[in-house]
Order: C-alpha cells, then sequence, then structure tokens
C-alpha cells in the first residue's frame, strides 16, 4: 500500500483505540503520532529482504520492550504507554495492509521465509489505497468524536 495509506490507517486504527482505552487528549495526540511513525518502520526494509526482514510477528517483541525501558530512563506512565502502543498499532496496522496484498509478508521470519497473503489486492491500485484510506478517517474520526462530543457515543446518555 501506499505511504500515505498506511499513515492514514495507522491513525485511525490509533485514534479508536485511544478511545476504547479512555485515554486522554493528551494520550490520544500521542498514541496516534506514534502509530503514525510505527506505521512507516516495516518499510525501512526496502531494498533488503523487503517484506521479510520487518515485515514480521518478531520485529514487535523490541517495540513492547521499549515500554519497561522508558519507565526505566524516568519516562512517567501516562506518556510511555500511549507513545509504545502508538507504535506498536501502526507497526501492526502496517503488517495487516500489506497481508492484503499480493506480495503478503514473511510473518515468521527469519523462521519460514513463506509469505502469508489473506486477499490479492495491488499495493497501487488506486480504488485499495483510497478504500484503506476512507476506513482509516473513519477510524480517525470515531476516535476524534470521543473527545469532541464524549456523550455522543453513549446511547441513552
Amino acid at each position: 500500500m501506499e505511504r500515505r495509506t498506511h499513515i492514514l490507517f495507522a491513525a485511525g486504527a490509533g485514534a479508536a483505540l485511544a478511545r476504547l482505552l479512555g485515554l486522554g487528549s493528551q494520550g490520544m495526540v500521542l498514541l496516534v503520532a506514534c502509530a503514525a511513525v510505527g506505521a512507516q518502520l516495516p518499510d525501512l526494509d526496502v531494498g533488503y529482504r523487503h517484506r521479510m526482514l520487518l515485515h514480521n510477528l518478531f520485529t514487535l517483541l523490541p517495540l513492547a520492550l521499549l515500554y519497561p525501558l522508558l519507565l526505566t530512563l524516568g519516562v512517567p506512565g501516562p506518556a510511555a504507554l500511549p507513545a509504545v502502543l502508538g507504535l506498536l498499532v501502526g507497526f501492526a496496522s502496517h503488517l495487516l495492509l500489506d497481508i492484503v496484498t499480493v506480495a503478503g509478508v514473511a510473518l515468521f521470519y527469519p523462521f519460514s521465509r513463506r509469505r502469508l497473503r489473506i486477499a490479492r489486492l495491488r499495493s497501487g491500485s488506486p480504488a485499495a489505497n483510497l478504500a484503506l484510506q476512507v476506513l482509516g478517517l473513519l477510524l480517525l474520526l470515531y476516535g476524534l468524536l470521543g473527545y469532541l462530543a464524549p456523550s455522543w457515543g453513549r446511547f441513552g446518555g
């Protein structure tokens, strides 16, 4: 998928997660920003075993280990948690979007080079990118509406 598709989808997923977790507005902003960054990390392997080296589940572990590291360095938990969650959401959403492409990803690399794909979308397809961008935007709006008008999300309240 296109870079902007990965970023918008990750930002939307991050905003939705922040709303579901009930994070404050600062936590939501941090989570969304870090999700946008995390969505770009897997493509650092472009040109060298692309969609293998960084497009796998085992790369998520070092990102998760950032949380205790940040706490050890004195970063307060209310800042460390949304930052690390954002990176994880962004990274994982990137893998998910690439799994629905023809090329797929080597999800279990280095133990297996077999590429997993659950659909056959073309990464450069304008229609596929637009659909995923719209989905990301809808997720973003869902997340943001929880902060702009909290009572809208409650039935009968």
